[in-house]
């Protein structure tokens, strides 16, 4: 198992990045419009400053959004990394919110760490199972961040 980025990533560092170069494009052609004929006005405005002002405006809502959306910087907020070892407890907890219920198992490795599975599979499991996740960290306001974990593979120990 490798390290692998997330899908908001992967897809939105690529869409930012050419949202941000097309608003660039269209202020550019702002900037030249007002250089070439700054005397047509409409109301005080003319064309290019309209252009370049509105753009100038989309582009730091744009650098605002992707700010907060790939909050926070940390790599390992947007990795999935590989897990795994030996399991020295599991446990399951209901999770209910207003619209669903979710079961989720709490997996504790023999080292100490702990980890989340919400893949039903895990309810087969037991300890001295061997039992290989990919997570990445979950961000809370308000309390110690946590991480989402994917099934990825288990070995059962002989009994």
């Amino acid at each position: 198992m490798t390290t692998k980025w997330s899908l908001g990533v992967i897809i939105g560092l690529p869409v930012t990045i050419l949202i941000c170069v097309l608003i660039l494009v269209f202020i550019g052609y702002g900037v030249y419009l007002i250089r070439r004929d700054g005397a047509h006005e409409y109301g005080g405005w003319s064309i290019g400053l309209m252009a370049t002002v509105g753009g100038t405006v989309c582009l730091i809502i744009a650098v605002v959004i992707a700010a907060v959306a790939f909050f926070p910087y940390k790599a390992e907020y947007h990795q999935w990394r590989p897990v795994n070892g030996t399991i020295a407890h599991i446990s399951s907890r209901i999770l209910g919110t207003s619209d669903s219920i979710n079961q989720r198992f709490v997996v504790e490795f023999t080292d100490g760490r702990l980890r989340s599975c919400d893949d039903t599979r895990c309810a087969l499991l037991h300890e001295g199972d061997w039992l290989a996740l990919s997570c990445k960290r979950y961000w809370q306001y308000s309390g110690d961040s946590g991480y989402d974990c994917n099934y990825v593979e288990a070995r059962r120990r002989q009994r």
